[in-house]
């Protein structure tokens, strides 16, 4: 017959049971815990990626979309601003919005070259001068802005130049060397010298970096009243700001025929345009900026291209998942 168990070591014994209960009790909640968040997880991962093959859905819908618009161009389809198209789906929605990716400055036109050698284009440091003034820069601001950006596409455009040109930013933390290329995106302004988020903020609207390869001119029929600094580059800052706004406020509502009948408008007209001013516009522009963006269940994706009309085709030339910064 065994003796019996004190009563001391009855309280640690179920102490312990206790103690055990709550230990193994915490690992299953935590154990549980993981496994819902990573289920949380992977269901937000797959929805996104299901959202990101409804965007890429929408960008090759929009390349159908702009090869109808080549042929509406001429009934003014972009003339009183971008298509937008919404598609209500099951899960969510997708919106679609088309615009006239020549309705800008384009900062590529500050250099002119083929493959690594590339020069300052004189002309078009005016028309940058001008619209950086329009757009709030100061004259001395505007002038030494346009100077480093001509820098930084070609270099300097000789050896020693090119490093006197990084020299200016090898110094900084992280340091690095100038572009000596065309600028794949607008938001690339941001590393030349100089150029602060406020200077980025009030130009970004009214420029862009155009795929290199024939020229491209602005898109004036694409121009609205917000876009009078543009106006006023084309014609090296002889027409005012207001002059510009009210120019593209009354425009025709199918745009204008051809650039002959724009700068004939009166208040254009009266600057004696310049084939240079002349040639640097354009009523049929080949390229367009898309923006797709889709909601699906809880997941939301953005994603940009730009469409390039090749005369047969369009193109995707540039791709981002995000808006077009």
């Amino acid at each position: 017959m065994s003796a019996p168990v004190p009563r001391e070591q009855r309280g640690v014994a179920l102490l312990t049971v206790l103690l055990l209960v709550t230990l193994l009790s915490a690992v299953a909640v935590a154990v549980l815990s993981d496994i819902g968040r990573s289920t949380r997880l992977e269901t937000q991962a797959s929805l996104r990626q299901q959202a990101v093959w409804l965007a890429e859905g929408a960008v090759n819908y929009a390349l159908v979309r702009a090869d109808g618009l080549r042929d509406q161009i001429a009934d003014g389809a972009l003339a009183q601003g971008p298509v937008s198209l919404s598609f209500p789906t099951d899960t969510g929605q997708i919106d679609v919005v088309i615009r006239d990716g020549q309705a800008c400055f384009n900062l590529n036109g500050l250099a002119v070259g083929v493959g690594d050698i590339w020069e300052p284009e004189p002309f078009a440091r005016l028309q940058f001068v001008a619209l950086a003034e329009a757009s709030g820069l100061a004259p001395g601001e505007a002038e030494g802005l346009a100077g480093r950006v001509q820098d930084w596409l070609t270099g300097g455009g000789t050896f020693g130049a090119r490093l006197a040109a990084d020299g200016a930013y090898e110094g900084l933390e992280p340091g690095y060397g100038v572009g000596a290329q065309p600028l794949a995106e607008p938001s690339e302004l941001r590393a030349v010298a100089g150029v602060s988020p406020e200077h980025y903020a009030a130009l970004r609207p009214h420029v862009c970096t155009l795929p290199q390869g024939r020229a491209r001119g602005v898109s004036v029929n694409g121009l609205q009243p917000e876009h009078a600094p543009v106006l006023v580059a084309l014609t090296s800052g002889k027409l005012t700001g207001a002059d510009a706004a009210k120019i593209l406020s009354d425009k025709p509502i199918t745009g204008w025929d051809s650039t002959g009948a724009f700068w004939t408008e009166p208040a254009l007209l009266a600057l004696g345009p310049t084939p240079e001013m002349m040639e640097a516009t354009t009523t049929s522009p080949t390229v367009f900026e898309v923006t797709v963006r889709v909601q699906h269940h809880t997941a939301e994706v953005w994603q940009s291209a730009t469409l390039v009309d090749e005369g047969n085709r369009f193109r995707v030339a540039a791709r981002r998942w995000t808006i077009n910064e």
